[in-house]
Parts: structure tokens; sequence; C-alpha cells
């Protein structure tokens, strides 16, 4: 008898394979935008499942290092980032993952097809998207705040797609004391001439390879719980550091090939970002569009881990049969494939009203669907990368907790979903904040009843808004109705898109 080996597994081209966005592309986008990008797409989805698939999983393995000083003793705090990072860096930048969202040829349009190909680049990208999303965010920022010539520069920086010019940005928020508290930020502000310059520490810096930064402080001669906004170039002309230090670089449980630091800033020059003291209202510029990088990003990783389910589960053999035939796996798998698609649904509606916004294209009620939804759908699509990524390590068994098997960095990945952005109960009391500011739930409530037939769905909803409205400790069920609007939603969403 001869010895035993597991027969392992080619991904498939991962948009050919993805029925669901094709489909939902071809209904939302025009016929010649699709036509477009049908190649486009087609051809990242190649590199997803071959060449992307193996850079992550170098990026992976490569973690970065942080060389404080050189040999002869210099302070030079180097961050030594892999080969395969620096590409995937570069890939992102030629797809045009942050510049398709300001290109105007596709109009209100845009961000549907951005998302589109984050949502492929994303699981092959060894969270390359994380800086993508922090850069997208700082675009916004300088498109709306950036009035001088540096901040118009960077502008054009952050919006290209040539990787010889491009640049990323980091975001300078997290300090010791304050986590997703931004009130408690000590960093502080003086003004010099024509800029100003920072001191104070940085907690989590991601992405320190970047060329810029956003970062939040409080000026000298204004409150401390009055923060600004402040642009900052890490790198002067010659090189060296623009009054950053790095102390080191995070141990983390996953992300491990992007660069994650704690830095202090003495006297680094920055320069303000809209007004004194409003900064935290600036930042809410682009909240929008890095919690949307976040659920799309769960989405994908959700998508690749059913995908790896599916995959193997045809070329193993337990009990007498293969995977894929047992029943408990088969209902397993549709349990998840219906909330993965009520979930892209509701997740993609959110992208497509995303750039209806911003085109001046959308209603009023969309407006405020917008702003409702966004932190619903962060919440949700979090959770649910978690779920996915558990249920496929355990699908592999002993060889998914693995290493070099390559399924566990997902599991470990995903976590940080819930964390970035705003964590669940955080985000809820944002959802809460967003009803209370837009009278929320009855926008919701319209959408519900304008595009559900079903009536049992319309009365769970309306008996779940009554009691919502009746309760004297709101907070206490925000979550809840938060994880319920996602619910609702998304099976409305997929009876809308069968």
């Amino acid at each position: 008898m001869s010895e035993f080996y597991q027969k392992t597994f080619q991904l498939k081209n991962q948009f050919l394979d993805d029925d669901i966005l094709s489909g939902y592309l071809k209904k939302y986008l025009p016929e010649k935008i699709y036509k477009e990008i049908t190649q486009e797409l087609t051809n990242l989805g190649e590199w997803a499942a071959n060449e992307g698939d193996q850079l992550s999983l170098q990026a992976d393995k490569e973690i970065p290092e942080h060389i404080p000083y050189s040999a002869w003793g210099e302070r030079i705090d180097k961050v030594k980032t892999s080969s395969a990072w620096k590409s995937l860096i570069q890939k992102a930048q030629q797809e045009g993952i942050v510049s398709i969202g300001y290109d105007k040829k596709y109009a209100e349009h845009g961000r549907l097809v951005q998302m589109a190909k984050l949502y492929l680049f994303h699981p092959s990208s060894a969270f390359a998207s994380c800086p993508m999303a922090m850069t997208d965010g700082a675009a916004k920022i300088l498109d709306i705040y950036g009035k001088t010539r540096e901040t118009q520069a960077a502008l054009q920086k952050v919006t290209s797609c040539d990787p010889k010019t491009a640049w990323t940005s980091g975001q300078w928020m997290t300090e010791r004391a304050g986590g997703s508290d931004v009130s408690r930020t000590s960093t502080m502000a003086k003004k010099r001439g024509d800029h100003y310059e920072l001191t104070g520490d940085k907690h989590f810096t991601s992405a320190v390879d970047a060329q810029m930064a956003l970062a939040l402080a409080y000026v000298d001669e204004v409150s401390p719980d009055k923060l600004s906004l402040f642009f900052v170039q890490l790198k002067n002309k010659d090189q060296s550091y623009n009054g950053v230090q790095v102390n080191r670089l995070k141990d983390k449980l996953g992300t491990r090939a992007l660069p994650t630091a704690e830095l202090t800033l003495k006297k680094c020059k920055a320069q303000l970002i809209g007004e004194v003291g409003r900064g935290v209202a600036t930042v809410s510029s682009m909240l929008n569009i890095t919690r949307l990088y976040n659920s799309i990003c769960s989405m994908g990783s959700a998508r690749r881990c059913l995908t790896l389910m599916k995959e193997y589960s045809l070329v193993r053999d337990v009990f007498g049969k293969k995977l894929c035939d047992q029943v408990l796996y088969k209902k397993t798998q549709e349990t998840l494939k219906q909330e993965f698609k009520e979930l892209f649904c509701l997740t993609f509606f959110v992208s497509n009203v995303l750039g209806k916004v911003e085109h001046k294209k959308a209603s009023s009620e969309e407006e405020n669907l917008l702003r409702l939804l966004t932190p619903v759908v962060k919440i949700v699509t979090a959770k649910f990368a978690i779920k996915a990524a558990s249920e496929c390590v355990e699908t592999f068994g002993g060889a998914g907790y693995v290493e070099d098997v390559g399924v566990s960095r997902f599991l470990r990945d995903s976590h940080v979903f819930s964390i970035w952005e705003g964590s669940t109960n955080v985000l809820s009391l944002d959802f809460l904040r967003a009803i209370e500011k837009t009278k929320g739930l009855s926008s919701l409530t319209k959408f519900v009843e304008d595009n559900s037939p079903d009536k049992t769905l319309n009365e769970q909803w309306k008996s779940k808004s009554r009691e919502f409205k009746k309760a004297s400790d709101k907070q206490a069920l925000s979550r809840g109705l938060a994880f319920f609007t996602a619910k609702t939603f998304g099976r409305v969403l997929t009876e809308i898109n069968p």
C-alpha cells in the first residue's frame, strides 16, 4: 500500500470564480464601464490567485525590521521591509486602488469600481490594503482642506497610480492614554512662523514606511481637549527623519508584514489642516472611506476563506466520501454563503451610495443611509471575517493550524478588523449618535418598507424600532440594534439582488 499524501489545489481566477461580484457589478454599473473594467478585474483576479497569493505568503514571513543605529552609532531608525511587501504596495498603486476613487471618468461609479478591485486585491495583499485605506483617507482630507502648495502637491502624489511618484500615508492618532478616546491626546503643537512643531508620543502608527501622515495634536495656546489636525512629511529633503524617532516596531498577532511602530515626535515640522481646534471634525471627513475599506477587506478575506474551504472539500476524503459531499459540511457552507451574500450586498450598497454622495447624485435619504449604515457595515463584516476564518481553519483540521499550509494567517489577521477604525461597542455608540442626529430610524424604516415585499420582515423591523424608541437606556440597546439593522438590510438587499 502506497503512502498517502494529501492532494493540494490551485486557486481559480478570483474574479471569474465570483458570480456574486460580477453579477452585482453588471447590474449596477453602466454597460460601458462594466465592459471597460472586466478585463482589468479578470487580470487582477488571476494575479490574486497566483503571484499575489505567493507575494502575500512571502511578505507575511519576512517581517519588517527596525534598525535604530548605524554601524558607527548614528541614530538612523531604518525600517526594513521585504521586497514582497514593496511589490504589493506598488501593485496597489498600479491598479489604482486609491486613485480610481478620484478619477472623474467613472464619476459616481468610481467608488464601486474601486471597491471591487480592493475586494479582489486584499486577500492577496498581506494587508498592503491598510496603507491604501489611510492614503485614501488622507486624499479625502487633502482634497477638502489642503490649501498650501505642499498639501496640494501631496494630494497629487497620494492619488497617483505611478509607483515612481506615488505616496502612501499613515495616521498618527492613537496614544498610550487614549486608544479610541482621542480626546486624551497629549501631543502638543507649537506655532513656528508658517508651520507648527509637534512634540509627543504616538503609540500605534501603521505603515511607518509611508511618505506622509496625518496627526492629531493640541495647539499649546488652545484647550487640550480641542484637537487640531496636521500634515506631516516623514522625511526632510536629505532623507533624514523630520523630528521623528522610531522607538520600536509592534510584535502583533497578525498583519505581520505591515510595519506598525511606536514613535516619539521631537519638534516634528507640520502644517495645520483645517481650523485650529477642529481636528476631530476634520478627521470625520474620511471616516466613511476608512471604515468602508475595513468592511470591503473583511468581505474579501471572508470570501477567500470560503473559497479555500470549498476547494479543499473537493480534494479531501473523509469517512468514505469527499468532504464536499458530507451533509454537515454542506449545511455549514450553505449557512455561511447566505450570510456572506447578505453582507456582500449590504457592503457594496454602501460603496455605491458613497460614490453618489461624493458626486452629489444622492438623495437626502441616501445621504442619511450612508451615515447610518457605514458604522453598522463595519461592525458586522469584521465579525463575519473572524467567523469565516475560524471555520476555514477548522475545515482544514490540524493542517489548518500549521503555518506553512497558509490558512492560519487569515485567522490571525482577521481579528484586526474589529479593532481598526473603531471597535464594535465604539461604533455601536457612533450608530446611536447618527440615529439621534439624523432622525435615522425613519430613513431606515422607509427603505425597508419601500424595498421589501416580506411583510414579516417589515413587522419585525417596526417592532424593533418601537422597542428602541421607548427604551430609557438606548446605549445598552445600540449594539443589538446595529446587528439587527445589518441583518434586516442584508435580507432586503438580497431580495433585490437574488
